[in-house]
């Protein structure tokens, strides 16, 4: 039922019985509806039969509860939000119901509980009744949690998203590893997300109390489970975490222990975690390659394929000798960016599969440029006194509220007659064909015809409240109006500012060189940097605020090195990105040769090399090419959605840049639930059967920078050896 009673009484009651201002009557709703002439389908909300569950923290509604009609057409009832009834999620079903008309209209609802216990619930007209929601689905379920004593597996099968708000929630679940045992407390509504919940939003999702934290009740269902159980069972296989067959990874021995390398796209938890709540949800991210050694995650550096070397040039003056110290840092966060891919080893290392050289050609910096340029700032002369120029609009909205107010209340008292006249003539008439009737019955619904026609046509002073209320509004603005009001008069203070600027020039030199290339590819990229600064004296009695220049620059030429490194290192980051992208590309080629493995299609060596790498020999063919000119930030979609795959069969997609200037490119879905966004000049998504069952989603190629870029793919299998 998507209707709330909410709705039912502020859209229907709350207008139609806006027009009963006279003597208040209690009907029946039947009654009520037949003789107001409202057929209105949202009626159907109030019918006998229909069933709501009462949720009404404290503040949250306007519902009273009462034991009889008689004690609510009294006034009598108590407020159901804040007390047991209002927050034990208790299932109401309506037996009758009632309409009160008059100032203060109200529907009476009497309802039975689920022990069969009957009360009466107020629901007065266009006020709050948000307590009363449609019973929510898996109500039952969630109640057989109650009293059980459950522990969070967060490794289930079923377990993909995690909602839990209350103290520490991520101390409670994650850091301890499953290591608590909770008991479901009770239950509570509250909205879909743990961070709307924690600030206190309202919603009609179930939530379990787990003693100190609540968690959304399909959570529970999903990732706990009784202690003692087998799925409490923590995994011994680390890849049971990654949500991993070990099918898809390689296996062999390192000094007599198991070593385990996995290539391909992993299971991980993406989300937020605060003080407050924890919201969480399982994706595939492709992270490139990731090693256990003997059932633990160890760092990969040592099983490598990629062996970099980075040297950094000749440094003849104690200036470069400072810039090359500042960039170092620079080129190890570009490199550490492709943790577990790459190994970074010493200048003139033999075991090297790459080599990438820095160097900065001679750095001239100019001389201090300065200048003066004027400038003018607001500040305040004195206060006038001046007379206030809304004054005259608000008495006019008096005068004007005024002679409205008499206006109404003219039409009123005209329609107030020409109501008493029809109604002591209908009324009559009335009394006249009760009078008539020889059956008691038939006397007794002839008048109950006649009350209910003096309820819904007395005509309204709505007009007037109205105009009273606008005049009272216009008359409380002009009495706090002043008659005068002060205004700072203002004007112009000239001061002066001082600019400083320096120059910067240089050439900064990368080469990539893999190992059995005879000479390397050297790019060279200018490197021109202004630096800017400015002085200003503080004046504060004319609004003039100061700023010291960094005096470094300006009194020695040196201090401009860390700038100048900054700049750099900007410069080195996103060539280093491609150089990681190339070097691994290169190894990628290299195992596939050492393979035996040769490219299916000509300039399509480096998308098979990286498919081979990604999956080994579980790569079967290529089911569709192409290349594209990306856009930078524009998503374009691959034909993934037009394959289907059988339960042992994956999806690999594989796209690379063509040209050698970085691209920073991502694959993933529009949800993002799978995806490799490293933002590198390569990207590799596998997605397989059971993670998208069966029917292939559409996957987007995105990248920041432009470029050419190719793509494939390919069928790959759960196990075994491809065709």
């Amino acid at each position: 039922m998507e209707h709330s009673v909410s709705r039912i009484l502020i859209s229907v009651l709350g207008v139609s019985l806006a027009a009963c201002a006279g003597p208040a009557k209690t009907l029946s709703l039947s009654s009520y509806r037949a003789t107001a002439g409202d057929e209105s389908a949202s009626w159907k909300g109030l019918e006998p039969g229909t069933k709501y569950l009462i949720f009404a923290p404290a503040g949250s509604c306007q519902v009273a509860m009462a034991s009889s009609l008689s004690e609510l057409e009294q006034g009598k009832g108590t407020p159901v939000a804040g007390t047991p009834a209002g927050t034990s999620l208790s299932v109401v079903e309506i037996r009758d119901a009632y309409v009160r008309t008059g100032s203060d209209a109200f529907a009476a609802v009497e309802v039975q509980t689920e022990s069969g216990a009957t009360h009466w619930l107020k629901l007065p007209a266009g006020a709050s009744h948000g307590c009363l929601q449609p019973v929510p689905a898996g109500l039952e379920a969630a109640r057989a949690l109650v009293g059980k004593s459950l522990v969070f597996t967060p490794w289930a099968s079923g377990c993909s998203e995690v909602q839990a708000t209350g103290r520490a929630p991520g101390s409670m679940l994650i850091d301890a590893e499953g290591d608590l045992t909770f008991k479901v407390d009770g239950l509570a509504l509250g909205p879909a997300s743990a961070q709307a919940k924690a600030a206190g939003q309202l919603g009609h999702r179930l939530w379990a109390k787990l003693g100190g934290i609540d968690v959304r009740v399909d959570v529970v269902a999903q990732c706990f489970s009784a202690p003692g159980s087998d799925r409490a069972a923590r995994p011994s296989d680390p890849l049971a975490h990654l949500r991993l067959p070990a099918t898809r990874c390689d296996e062999d021995s390192d000094d007599g222990k198991q070593h385990v390398s996995c290539r391909t796209t992993l299971g991980l938890w993406e989300g937020a975690i605060s003080d407050t709540a924890v919201e969480l949800r399982a994706v595939r991210r492709t992270l490139g390659a990731v090693h256990f050694l003997d059932g633990k995650l160890v760092d990969g550096a040592r099983y490598a394929r990629t062996i970099v070397a980075v040297s950094v040039g000749q440094a003849p003056d104690a200036r470069r000798q400072r810039l090359y110290a500042a960039l170092t840092p620079a080129m190890q966060k570009a490199m550490a960016r492709e943790a577990g891919g790459v190994r970074v080893t010493a200048a003139g290392s033999s075991d090297a599969t790459y080599k990438i050289g820095v160097e900065l050609a001679e750095v001239t910096i100019g001389e201090l440029q300065t200048s003066e340029v004027p400038q003018s700032a607001k500040y305040k002369v004195r206060d006038e006194q001046r007379p206030n120029a809304e004054k005259p609009a608000a008495r006019e909205r008096v005068s004007s509220a005024r002679a409205k107010l008499s206006e109404a209340e003219t039409d009123f008292q005209n329609k107030k007659a020409d109501f008493d006249r029809l109604k002591r003539e209908a009324r009559a008439e009335c009394d006249r064909v009760a009078s008539e009737q020889k059956e008691a019955w038939a006397r007794i619904a002839a008048g109950t015809g006649c009350a209910a026609a003096d309820a819904i046509i007395q005509p309204s002073d709505s007009e007037v409240v109205a105009a009273r209320n606008e005049l009272s509004a216009a008359e409380t603005q002009l009495a706090k109006m002043p008659d005068t009001i002060t205004v700072p008069i203002m004007a112009d203070w000239p001061y002066t500012k001082k600019l400083f600027s320096r120059s910067v020039s240089s050439t900064l030199s990368i080469s990539l060189q893999p190992a059995d290339a005879p000479t390397p590819k050297t790019f060279q990229t200018p490197l021109q940097y202004t630096w800017q600064d400015y002085e200003v004296v503080a004046d504060a009695a004319h609004n003039v605020p100061g700023h010291a220049a960094d005096r470094g620059p300006i009194d020695n030429a040196e201090g401009l090195v860390p700038y100048i490194a900054a700049a750099a290192s900007n410069a080195i980051a996103t060539r280093f990105r491609a150089a990681m992208a190339e070097a691994q590309i290169e190894a990628a080629r290299r195992a596939m040769a050492a393979a035996g493995i040769e490219a299916a299609k000509p300039g399509y060596e480096t998308i098979d090399a990286l498919a081979y790498d990604s999956v080994g020999r579980r790569l079967e063919k290529p089911l569709l090419r192409g290349s594209w000119n990306l856009a930078p930030g524009k998503a374009l979609p691959l034909p993934s959605d037009a394959l289907a795959l059988s339960a042992d069969q994956c999806l690999l997609a594989v796209a690379a840049g063509t040209a050698e200037a970085p691209l920073s490119l991502s694959i993933r879905t529009a949800d993002r639930l799978f995806g490799d966004t490293r933002e590198g000049g390569f990207a590799v998504v596998e997605l397989c059967h059971a993670e998208i069952a069966g029917k292939s989603p559409t996957l987007e190629l995105v990248s920041k920078a432009p470029g050419a870029v190719k793509w494939t793919l390919f069928r790959t299998r759960v196990s075994g050896g491809g065709s």
